[in-house]
């Protein structure tokens, strides 16, 4: 009889310790299927491709999420290299059609342009700024404005995609988007509708600022000059293009 209660008590041990084990390989698995999901989360990728409207070449623009920081990159479908300047702020302004106030902002930003160094900015619009009413405005463009055309039509998705990574509410899709990303390539805010370049100009300094103290810091090698590089003094005449 004990003998009987001994073998049915270590069946139950034995089944117990099964179901224990079982369950803790199950947890685990788990574990990982979630981590592995939240890594591929975290590093997801979306692809969108423009045309450089200066010389007609194909760029890809990717929005990634990665670290806890979304991020724009521009990659020459050429030559494979990044179109992003290295210690420079980037603008993204994302131009609607039937934009009333985009050229008057475009102009401040030209200006601002010609001011302010290390700072890059590309126009993202579904056409070209002169096929849209603005062959009215003489501009002659800085070297560091670069017009990006909308490739395949997903401007709008595009622009979805970076309303729910940010977390923004866009009010009014017929007035510009601007996206400001830090020379870390992290975008740090957007800004919605006409803005003045002194607000620009306040914002670039501030970002600059903050990122070559963070630069100084973390080194502490010797001071970091690209500041005080002059911008490039090429310039481009925006043509009529019917």
């Amino acid at each position: 009889m004990r003998e009987s209660i001994h073998n049915l008590l270590s069946i139950k041990s034995y089944n117990t310790y099964f179901f224990t084990l079982c369950f803790c390989m199950l947890i685990t698995l788990f574990g990982c299927s979630n981590t592995d999901e939240n890594t591929n989360n975290d590093n997801k990728l979306e692809n969108y491709e423009f045309v450089n409207t200066n010389n007609n070449a194909i760029v890809n623009i990717s929005l990634q999420h990665t670290n806890n920081h979304t991020q724009l990159h521009i990659i020459n479908t050429i030559d494979k290299k990044s179109m992003l300047s290295n210690n420079s702020v980037k603008i993204f302004a994302f131009f609607p059609n039937d934009c009333n106030m985009c050229i008057p902002t475009l102009i401040h930003i030209n200006n601002l342009l010609y001011r302010s160094k290390n700072l890059q900015v590309f126009i993202l619009s579904k056409q070209t700024l002169n096929s849209n009413g603005y062959k009215d405005f003489p501009i002659t463009l800085s070297y560091n404005l670069i017009e990006l055309v909308d490739k395949n039509n997903k401007l709008d998705l595009f622009i979805d995609s970076l309303k729910r990574a940010l977390n923004i509410e866009i009010r009014d899709y017929k007035a510009p988007l601007f996206i400001l990303q830090d020379t870390k390539n992290n975008i740090t805010q957007s800004i919605e509708g006409a803005v003045l370049e002194e607000i620009f100009e306040q914002t670039v300094a501030e970002l600059l600022n903050r990122d070559s103290k963070t630069d100084s810091n973390i080194t502490q090698k010797k001071p970091n000059n690209t500041l005080s590089k002059t911008s490039p003094s090429n310039t481009e005449t925006l043509k009529n293009k019917n």
